[in-house]
């Protein structure tokens, strides 16, 4: 199911729901951002998912399938996204995965499990974490509220910087946490993993890219014919 905005004016949000918490932080949301709600806790497809300047996960529980997925979706498209979830006795909102500016979801999670005990209850694909039974209004009024804060950073941009940024001196990919025993509030980045495939080349200059690429095509166009790979055949249709 999915509502429509009710404004038109403004960054759209396209906020994914997978359970009731993740519905009422989405009407917090939508109440202060022009937001479109698009239930998924029976499945979804990338391809169902309407155009948006910033892609939010809400849920009580962790959807590691469906987040590798708007992870994935997001750095094709060069839209923002960040998740919301439940962890024990915290609520999580982040990172803020911004494409080209920050570490992606999937270095977030390597990260996790290099500081995360072995014993400890993490979700994974095939076995996602036993949520809460039950939350409480003020539950979601905190969730809601570091989304929008989550919000600001994704689609804030920096004087002189195209797209949605931040200052160089912020790493980004910012985890907002609330301990629901002490009630302390703490925001950390993310480090992006050595060499990850999806992320890694922010940190290659674009001029530097766009040489390496004619390089690339010189040295093709420059190789004799027996070097060149041939198209592949088609198949025969039958008259």
């Amino acid at each position: 199911m999915t509502s429509q905005p009710a404004t038109t004016s403004g960054p759209h949000v396209l906020v994914l729901t997978v359970d009731a918490f993740g519905e009422e932080v989405a009407a917090r949301l939508a109440a202060t951002a022009r937001t479109t709600v698009h239930d998924v806790s029976h499945g979804t497809h990338q391809s169902l998912w309407p155009a948006a300047d910033l892609i939010v996960l809400s849920g009580a529980r962790e959807q590691p399938r469906i987040a590798e997925a708007i992870d994935a979706t997001s750095f094709v498209r060069v839209r923002p996204w960040f998740p919301i979830s439940w962890h024990g006795n915290e609520i999580h909102v982040g990172p803020v995965v911004r494409p080209g500016r920050t570490a992606c979801f999937r270095c977030f999670t390597r990260r996790r499990d290099q500081h995360t005990r072995p014993d400890a209850l993490v979700a994974t694909a095939d076995q996602p974490a036993a949520a809460p039974s039950g939350h409480a209004r003020h539950h979601v009024a905190i969730a809601a509220n570091l989304a929008g804060l989550a919000v600001r950073e994704a689609l804030t941009p920096v004087p002189g910087v195209p797209g949605p940024a931040q200052p160089a001196r912020d790493l980004g990919a910012s985890v907002r946490v609330f301990n629901q025993v002490t009630a302390a509030v703490a925001k950390v980045p993310v480090v992006a993993v050595d060499g990850c495939r999806r992320c890694g080349s922010r940190f290659e200059p674009a001029a530097a890219r766009r040489a390496a690429l004619w390089r690339r095509l010189e040295q093709e166009l420059d190789a004799p014919p027996s070097t060149v790979p041939a198209a592949p055949a088609l198949p025969a249709v039958a008259g």
